[in-house]
């Protein structure tokens, strides 16, 4: 049976998801404290618990120099040093941001994704996956998101045995819970919409 989204994974000409690539968030690098002139790091992304793939990182001032295996157009694997721009923007309340410079576009961006090389989002003509969902699957996803968030230990958790997470403020807490009911509610108005008029054709 059919799930959220189901059917456009097939259909001929169908994007590619950036939930389907491996990503290169500035957030992360920023994390590890990958972001300082003159350090080595190694990334790893894991399937299963499995390593799957990694580059190595070397920052220099103003840019990044990634190292990684890809396979070539005979099956081979190919030695890649790719090379991306840095830029910095400063914050409203003081700091500064940095941000990856897209090696295609030269748009400033948060996050690169790894097709043939490591691009932005529009220059691999990427969609999201939410936004092949239809607005019931898209809000029971940002719901269960929510749950997640709020500290339940799986997504269908209902909203109202979840106590506040360790740490979160009573206003935060507050605010996200009530999304999560207003979607809760949004979900079961659409789904019982479906519902009624399928229940009005079988008559």
């Amino acid at each position: 049976m059919g799930g959220a989204g189901s059917g456009n994974r097939w259909r001929t000409g169908a994007r590619r998801k950036c939930e389907d690539l491996l990503d290169l968030r500035i957030s992360d690098l920023s994390k590890g404290g990958l972001l300082s002139p003159g350090r080595r790091g190694n990334l790893e992304w894991t399937v299963g618990g499995r390593p799957f793939r990694s580059i190595d990182i070397f920052t220099r001032e103003d840019s990044l120099e990634l190292t990684y295996r890809r396979l070539g157009p005979a099956q081979e694997w190919q030695r890649v040093l790719e090379v991306i721009a840095l830029d910095s923007a400063d914050q409203y309340f003081g700091g500064e941001r940095r941000w990856f410079i897209c090696p295609c576009c030269d748009r400033r961006c948060a996050v690169l994704y790894a097709g043939e090389e490591f691009r932005c989002r529009l220059c691999l003509n990427l969609a999201y996956r939410s936004q092949s969902e239809d607005h019931r699957y898209r809000c029971l996803s940002r719901a269960r998101k929510l749950r997640q968030r709020l500290g339940g230990a799986a997504a269908n958790t209902p909203l109202q045995l979840l106590d506040k997470p360790t740490g979160m403020h009573w206003r935060t807490y507050n605010t996200l819970y009530e999304k999560g009911v207003a979607l809760e509610q949004a979900t079961l108005r659409a789904f019982s919409e479906i519902a009624l008029k399928l229940n009005a054709v079988s008559r």
